[in-house]
């Protein structure tokens, strides 16, 4: 039988060694952002696209900044209404680039009547995740493109077509249903 009689240096030095790991394991947590340090909880699903609450706090400050209302609900609102925009531009395979997506906000800028580096400066400072802000404007601007692809062409008015036409008829469902769950 062989016995291990650790001495009273090897368990001081091997406490000091936890300890140590220990230290370095809340110091370095300090460091990281509040984003990663933080567990995610989902809390609603588009089309089996989680929402966090995470997104729903970053939209929430991000409507705040483009001074709109940012309620729980307005803000989930917007988070599921950015969701169906982008899986229905990408069944189309529409991406916008970063430059398009500047020229969005650059537009919502303009409407804000402030310079677009103003409005990056304030989103950034609001501590929104530059994902989240490429996220939110490139559903924008694909949704844009897709909605004006669309109407592209159509010219109806109610003296060329009448106010009966079967275009103003009622439609049937459509073959797809868009579903999301709180």
């Amino acid at each position: 039988m062989i016995r291990c009689n650790p001495s009273r240096q090897s368990f001081s030095a091997q406490i000091s060694m936890i300890l140590s790991l220990g230290f370095l394991v809340v110091v370095g947590s300090a460091f990281l952002p509040a984003s990663q340090a933080r567990a995610q909880a989902i809390i609603a699903t588009v089309n089996s696209d989680p929402i966090t609450d995470i997104d729903l706090e970053q939209r929430m400050k991000l409507l705040r900044v483009l001074h709109q209302p940012a309620t729980h609900d307005t803000a989930m609102d917007s988070l599921i209404d950015d969701q169906l925009r982008l899986e229905e531009t990408g069944k189309f395979k529409i991406k916008a680039s970063n430059a398009e997506i500047g020229q969005q906000i650059s537009k919502v800028a303009n409407d804000m009547k402030m310079a677009p580096e103003a409005l990056m400066a304030a989103m950034q400072s609001a501590g929104i995740s530059d994902s989240h802000i490429k996220d939110h404007f490139a559903a924008a601007y694909q949704f844009n493109l897709l909605v004006q692809a669309y109407n592209k062409g159509v010219e109806a008015s109610e003296t060329r077509f009448g106010r009966n036409s079967p275009r103003t008829a009622a439609r049937p469902p459509p073959a797809s249903i868009t579903r999301f769950t709180r």
